[in-house]
């Protein structure tokens, strides 16, 4: 069953992600309660938020795309693998398990590489995430930078730009309401439709 999604604008300031995290759930969390929402800025000042009762009851209905449909669309994203994990794929003994021993490195969530390699790992990072979200990636750009969270530290900001083909759109669905992948805390992970194909 498909997840009706309802998106509202908030004035929101947007040059820090953590005043803009606070401010968000001040507006859209109550006492209590769990969070049932994504966001993300879209301009400075302005935040759209999706879910929650605030989007629910006051917000606009965004239509989800049909199984088979392909849309043009725009993801703001932290993406992150598994320290080691590219080490063994390439054939290499680090963090690799012996039978008698612990793996050599930690297991650790961290940015990508910068450049060409990295770029390619960070849409391969999307269509994983895309595979498991209801879609497929048909044609893609990113571009990457890094943002600071005041307290936390940096966080790698990945902006996404193409054509996506949705497979299931149930599962699509909550992934347009929830937003996929980390750091959807401080507004990423937010699926932006920009218009069918």
């Amino acid at each position: 069953m498909t997840t009706q999604v309802h998106e509202v604008m908030l004035q929101a300031p947007t040059h820090d992600l953590r005043v803009m995290h606070d401010a968000v759930y001040r507006a859209l969390l109550r006492p209590g309660q769990e969070r049932d929402f994504s966001f993300a800025p879209v301009a400075p000042g302005l935040v759209i938020a999706r879910g929650g009762t605030v989007a629910s009851t006051k917000g606009t209905a965004i239509r989800t795309p049909a199984t088979g449909e392909s849309v043009r669309f725009m993801l703001i994203a932290a993406p992150r693998h598994k320290q080691g994990r590219l080490a063994r794929e390439a054939g290499s003994s680090v963090g690799a398990l012996s039978p008698n021993l612990a793996p050599v490195m930690p297991k650790r969530r961290c940015a990508f590489q910068q450049g060409d390699e990295g770029d390619n790992l960070r849409i391969e990072w999307l269509k994983r995430r895309a595979s498991e979200n209801g879609f497929e990636v048909m044609q893609c750009l990113v571009a990457a930078d890094k943002v600071e969270v005041r307290g936390t530290g940096s966080i790698e900001r990945c902006e996404y730009h193409g054509v996506l083909r949705v497979i299931d759109e149930a599962v699509f669905s909550k992934a347009l309401l929830k937003g996929i992948g980390p750091a959807r805390t401080y507004g990423f992970g937010v699926i932006r439709l920009l218009d069918p194909q």
